[in-house]
């Protein structure tokens, strides 16, 4: 079907299927591209599979937990190729409320204030790494070397509640 080394060029990307985020928003996290007036891209398995996860990915992160993309590429007897993406999004997840237990060096207060800008917004799993790794540098700067953060997911409907055991060491 695709032989390596023989050079096909993208003739349509079609995303079927999204309802809350829109056609030009999910072009635009695509590395192949949709053909222009005057450029058309050249079609890569790599970039296609990586355009894939960068889709999953950028669902994710707009509180899409459940989200599923299915692919098909066709290749055309000129060589061109249609890609076409089919995305079930699934219910989009709100970032409820932080549940904190076992912190005593560094206030209740101080810890909400690394999630209270996303309190109440949808669910982005991404930013709750990092706001986990900050606390966790935070503790670590102040000399607490043995601190360690286990997160758990409290799942109500399409609210999360994210629960925070802290054991400072």
């Amino acid at each position: 079907f695709l032989l390596p080394g023989e050079k096909n060029a993208i003739n349509q990307i079609i995303i079927d299927g999204n309802i809350i985020l829109s056609d030009n928003e999910l072009h635009a996290i695509l590395t192949l591209k949709k053909p222009s007036l005057f450029k058309r891209s050249e079609f890569s398995q790599k970039i296609y599979m990586r355009d894939k996860q960068n889709l999953i990915g950028y669902y994710k992160s707009k509180g899409f937990r459940d989200i599923n993309i299915s692919s098909v590429i066709n290749k055309h007897a000129d060589n061109n190729i249609t890609i076409t993406y089919t995305i079930n999004e699934g219910p989009q997840y709100n970032f409820k409320d932080v549940i904190l237990s076992g912190n005593k060096y560094m206030s209740k207060d101080v810890i909400l204030q690394y999630f209270n800008s996303q309190i109440g917004k949808y669910f982005n799993p991404t930013f709750i790494r990092k706001q986990i790794i900050d606390i966790k540098r935070s503790y670590l700067s102040d000399g607490k070397l043995n601190i360690s953060i286990m997160q758990e997911l409290l799942v109500d409907g399409t609210n999360i509640t994210l629960r925070l055991n802290i054991s400072e060491g």
